[in-house]
């Protein structure tokens, strides 16, 4: 139970992660951005249906997989965007139909039930 748990959970954040996505048609919203991550945006553009998407003149799409995410981060002027994409990242699968937070129950509780039966006082020390 607590494997198909985990999975579960990964599974939710996964896919949470997959879902978001933020269009930007203004270049000024993305100052700072080195040309590679434009690319990535621009491509990332296109398979969501903006077929004329440049790294130049965008739009970009930006989404919370690790390349994308960590260039805004570390590199967009823009503090709105960087709020909001963090935001975003922090809190993936805690709504919504991927909503972890009853999975996070179940899984402490059934670690701390392993824990108990073989004599330890929490799930750390196993």
């Amino acid at each position: 139970e607590l494997e198909r748990l985990s999975e579960k959970f990964g599974e939710n954040v996964l896919d949470a992660t997959k879902k978001f996505e933020k269009l930007i048609t203004d270049k000024k919203e993305i100052d700072g951005l080195p040309a590679t991550a434009l690319g990535l945006a621009a491509q990332s553009a296109v398979s969501k249906g903006h077929e004329n998407a440049t790294a130049e003149n965008g739009p970009w799409v930006i989404t919370l997989d690790a390349p994308s995410y960590i260039a805004v981060m570390q590199h967009a002027r823009n503090r709105s965007l960087r709020e909001e994409v963090y935001r975003a990242y922090i809190t993936r699968a805690s709504s919504g139909d991927l909503d972890n937070t009853l999975l996070i129950e179940q899984i402490l509780k059934l670690r701390l039930e392993k824990a108990k039966l073989l004599n330890y006082n929490n799930y750390a020390e196993v």
